[in-house]
């Protein structure tokens, strides 16, 4: 059966395209962090589009040789034609591709995200509440102020992204990629960040009762 893959990464700059079977195989810690610590935030994102594109064009996995197809992406003409379709009672949007989207103040409650191409998009006090963006690629993107309240972020790339002030109460960030990215003054009561890369992540300010950490403890 062919399937998409996904992208492990071993450290800043070496990763893997591979399906989705072998990766449940693989060591848990995957990146190590060790290579492109000196690069600039810039190249590092541009990495990691570099890798989207990558994962675009596999035929077969790396790592065990499984035959894949493309990942699709589901180009919209902007953050306009989003929300009328979600306004129309559309909820499901994945492998959408929206990069450098204005959405702004938009409600989507429970909108489905799955594996989005949301780099660089602009989400400044949106609402997405219990919203489903499992995989999603946010590179850079702006979340300042949003409400992410028991939605699932896992698996997504938010490197570099801005969460400041955001509301990600009961939120599953389960192996996100928040590297670089800014945390302040957002309320991370019982977040779920087992498996979640922090290097460089600022959370000055933040509410973590509850939360659960990267190496499985719970805060107090």
């Amino acid at each position: 059966m062919l399937e998409t893959g996904h992208i492990v990464w071993r450290d800043w700059e070496h990763f893997e395209v591979v399906c989705r079977l072998c990766h449940r195989h693989l060591v848990t810690r995957q990146w190590t962090g060790s290579a492109g610590n000196s690069w600039s935030v810039q190249q590092r994102v541009e990495r990691r589009q570099y890798s989207q594109v990558r994962l675009q064009r596999a035929t077969c996995c790396e790592h065990c040789g499984r035959l894949l197809l493309p990942a699709p992406e589901v180009p919209l003409a902007g953050g306009m034609e989003l929300q009328s379709y979600y306004r129309a009672g559309r909820r499901r949007f994945s492998f959408v591709r929206l990069v450098g989207a204005d959405l702004s103040g938009c409600r989507l409650r429970g909108v489905r995200l799955r594996e989005a191409n949301l780099c660089g998009s602009r989400l400044i006090g949106a609402d997405l509440s219990r919203a489903d963006l499992r995989g999603a690629c946010c590179l850079g993107s702006d979340f300042r102020g949003a409400t992410l309240a028991l939605a699932d972020l896992s698996g997504s790339e938010l490197v570099c992204a801005s969460l400041q002030g955001c509301d990600l109460r009961g939120a599953r960030l389960v192996g996100a990629d928040l590297r670089g990215a800014e945390l302040d003054w957002c309320n991370l009561t019982h977040v779920d960040l087992r498996g979640a890369l922090l290097d460089k992540t600022r959370l000055r300010r933040c509410r973590l009762d509850g939360a659960i950490l990267p190496d499985g403890q719970q805060t107090g």
